[in-house]
């Protein structure tokens, strides 16, 4: 699983480019009728990049305990050396490859997950307004905040194809829907490879 996920992670435009295609394709509604996906939240560049720069960090620190070993330091004294600490230079000595770290199951979920189908329904029924969406989902219990109820307003309106702010509409404009397939991340395509065949599809399909 580590391994492949590896190599899904070099490959991150070709898994990005099946996403997209999916994402086209649209979304089957219960009465016949195509919707258009919801494009999924933009990851900042800032996040990437300091994400690349840690595990750079974790790279060249891994293979200076591994030098150090083989000039015979113990574990302890390089843990001192290099100022790192000593679990960590035990653990990394553990592994000949640096052990890739997982991601929190929960990432990728937002509060405002169990109000979606809410949203939606009352965004294709017509309504725009970001505050007045936010208000409709606070009388339903909504817990989060206006700011990610306006972000998800602007993903809509990106989909439908519209200008960021809200305008009065000169046509009809497409419905919108969540797809109903999860993105295909790294994980989960390591995941795919190694499943039996015969339960890719519930996979696919969960």
């Amino acid at each position: 699983m580590d391994a492949l996920e590896h190599v899904f992670q070099t490959h991150h435009q070709a898994l990005a480019a099946v996403n997209d295609g999916i994402r086209r394709q649209g979304v089957p509604l219960a009465d016949g009728t195509v919707a258009v996906a919801v494009s999924p939240p933009p990851t900042p560049m800032t996040a990437q990049s300091k994400a690349t720069q840690r595990r750079a960090r974790r790279v060249a620190l891994h293979q200076q305990v591994w030098a150090l070993h083989d000039q015979g330091w113990p574990g302890h004294a390089s843990a001192t050396h290099l100022g790192s600490g000593k679990n960590t230079v035990f653990r990394y000595l553990r592994t000949a490859t640096l052990p890739e770290r997982t991601r929190r199951r929960d990432r990728g979920r937002s509060v405002l997950n169990p109000y979606k189908p809410y949203l939606l329904e009352w965004w294709n029924a017509g309504c725009h307004e970001a505050l007045r969406l936010f208000r409709e989902l606070q009388r339903c219990g909504y817990p989060g905040s206006y700011a990610t109820v306006a972000r998800y307003a602007q993903r809509l309106r990106q989909a439908q194809g519209q200008a960021p702010r809200p305008r009065p509409p000169r046509q009809t404009l497409p419905a919108v829907a969540e797809p109903q397939q999860p993105l295909l991340t790294a994980r989960r395509a390591a995941w795919l490879v190694v499943r039996r065949p015969e339960k890719r599809a519930a996979c696919r399909s969960g």
